[in-house]
């Protein structure tokens, strides 16, 4: 039977030539396309050199304990089985995957839904102690855990920030870019449009210095952790490490609003700030 690297590789052929979903038939842009390639190769590579019909729930489970395991948003993880499923399915309606009738992470007893969980969070005291300790540990994330803090900007947007953007006397971010992790290269934001985020009083030092000591167009430091996208394991650790509550880099931005709401900031200026389009 085939490989699981032959039917990924078909699966991507057919794309390409239908310009569709080949599982489906539905439209597929080039950048769907690339993100789903992107993270089958990614964490599905100890399957490429197995045939298809070795491959059991056995597998399925264990890839998706390795990927909570990273960190991994429960969404993310939802979408890799859904990628997963669409080209598993595709091998068998081509009749490259016989005697099996659905993939490995099809009906896998594992609950990735954390919706019934308290989600993870800083107190003001907590985030407070965070910005010291880098501050005072000269830790290069410093100005960028701050800027996460105080704007409420996607770690995506603040990789994309370039100084131009920057209106130090205005007191004002555009967020006009967020970066495309695949690609390695910027696009528009992930709600379509920009928006202006204020800069607080004690960020703008902060700011303004990065301005000054980082070289190139962009307002942060290229650190080789974040180009690899291990900001999330990065502040586990540090978090660990000053011990405060163990959060990925995503919880910045919720900090961010759930601090301004207990402010008693209305939500409508809040998810104006911050890009939310849903309450």
């Amino acid at each position: 039977g085939s490989h699981w690297s032959v039917i990924v590789q078909r699966w991507e052929a057919a794309a390409i030539e239908l310009k569709r979903n080949p599982t489906t038939l539905k439209p597929l842009s080039d950048h769907a396309r690339i993100t789903c390639l992107s993270s089958l190769r990614q964490w599905t590579k100890e399957w490429m050199n197995k045939p298809c019909k070795e491959l059991s729930i056995k597998d399925g489970r264990e890839l998706l304990l390795a990927t909570t395991a990273e960190d991994l948003a429960p969404a993310t993880i939802r979408k890799l089985k859904t990628y997963i499923n669409l080209v598993f399915r595709f091998g068998i309606q081509e009749g490259l995957i016989e005697d099996i009738r659905t993939s490995p992470v099809h009906g896998v007893p594992f609950d990735l839904d954390d919706g019934d969980a308290l989600p993870e969070i800083l107190t003001v005291d907590q985030a407070k102690k965070l910005l010291l300790e880098a501050k005072v540990r000269e830790n290069p994330w410093f100005p960028i855990w701050a800027t996460a803090l105080m704007t409420g900007m996607r770690s995506s947007e603040l990789y994309a920030l370039r100084k131009e953007n920057v209106l130090i006397k205005e007191g004002i971010i555009r967020v006009t870019e967020s970066w495309d992790w695949v690609n390695d290269c910027s696009k528009e934001t992930k709600a379509g449009y920009w928006r202006n985020a204020p800069i607080a009083s004690a960020l703008k030092p902060v700011i303004a210095e990065c301005m000054v000591s980082t070289d190139g167009p962009f307002v942060f430091p290229r650190i080789a952790e974040w180009t690899h996208g291990e900001q999330a394991q990065v502040l586990r650790e540090f978090c660990e490490v000053i011990g405060i509550p163990s959060v990925r880099f995503h919880t910045l931005r919720a900090c961010f609003a759930t601090h301004l709401l207990a402010m008693g900031v209305d939500a409508g200026t809040i998810m104006a700030i911050g890009g939310w389009s849903n309450y």
